[in-house]
């Protein structure tokens, strides 16, 4: 997997990235790049088209921030029949290149293929479920770690030993998505509560993912659990629901949070700034992470290199 675009936070090389100057956004420079260039990568999506993409796919985040909003649904639309498109001008193109979008037009099962709609639909879910959570999972991680500074502390202390179960954390502690609809396939109760075969329900993974019966000090972020020895959270589902994207999910939060921190000297919250989140009942990010480090170290740094 290519990861180059880490390497603008390379205290030695940067000749473009974040050290031309010493703030940045934390979402918008840093973790969507991550996210929207990997899943760019894996379906095809020409150079051209990356600046649109980026931009469609961050349309499903708005979406939730505001559902009645007239404007997002017929963007999403639009963007469904552009997907449609690019499938039709990629089977008519012929079987070349290993990008998912072709594999899944040239894909077939008893002489049977999916039609356009339906790999435009494919990959629409793709983006919405590969980019926005795992980019909010960067921010969500990073705004926990900076609001508990024993925890940060720790975490510098041993990078290399304690990024993957901070990863992990960050999912338990606030998650990108706090619950998804489910619909009930037989007659069945939740606790003393009845629910009948066909009833909607809203199964809260986040409420799970803080149940004190699973996980000691539930409501408390501590980066050095020992995921080894713990139920699994919630975080990427369960059963036939969980997560297929999961490693390549926690890769690029592995490499990424790594990055920041051990490549940017005293990477903190910019002071005084404000941030909120996203509100609805899907998806919870912050939707803006302004962050700050320290300039003269970081060319201190390069210099001496």
């Amino acid at each position: 997997m290519d990861l180059g675009f880490v390497d603008r936070l390379d205290p030695v090389r940067d000749p473009a990235g974040l050290a031309a100057g010493d703030t940045f956004e934390l979402g918008a420079d840093f973790a969507r790049p991550i996210t929207e260039g990997h899943v760019a990568e894996l379906l095809g999506i020409p150079e051209s088209e990356r600046e649109r993409f980026s931009h469609l796919s961050g349309l499903f985040e708005r979406s939730t921030a505001d559902r009645d909003s007239r404007e997002f649904i017929a963007q999403m639309d639009q963007w469904q029949r552009q997907l449609a498109a690019m499938v039709a001008q990629r089977r008519a193109g012929g079987e070349v290149g290993d990008d998912l979008i072709t594999t899944l037009c040239f894909a077939e099962a008893d002489g049977d293929r999916l039609t356009e709609l339906e790999v435009a639909s494919l990959i629409r879910a793709m983006i919405r479920a590969g980019n926005t959570t795992t980019a909010a999972t960067i921010i969500n991680t990073v705004h926990a770690l900076e609001t508990h500074p024993d925890q940060k502390r720790r975490y510098l202390a041993d990078i290399d030993g304690l990024t993957v179960a901070l990863i992990h954390e960050g999912l338990r502690y606030d998650g990108p998505v706090l619950g998804l609809w489910r619909r009930c396939a037989r007659d069945t109760s939740v606790g003393d509560y009845p629910l009948r075969e066909g009833d909607r329900v809203f199964t809260v993974h986040a409420a799970a993912n803080h149940d004190p019966a699973v996980f000691d000090r539930p409501d408390e972020f501590v980066v050095d659990r020992d995921w080894n020895a713990l139920p699994a959270h919630l975080s990427f589902g369960h059963g036939i629901h969980h997560c297929i994207g999961m490693n390549l999910a926690l890769l690029e939060c592995e490499v990424g949070l790594a990055a920041l921190y051990r490549r940017l000297p005293g990477l903190r919250s910019r002071p005084g700034a404000t941030t909120t989140q996203a509100p609805g009942p899907v998806v919870r990010s912050w939707l803006g992470l302004p962050m700050q480090y320290d300039r003269d170290a970081l060319d201190g740094a390069r210099a001496a290199r």
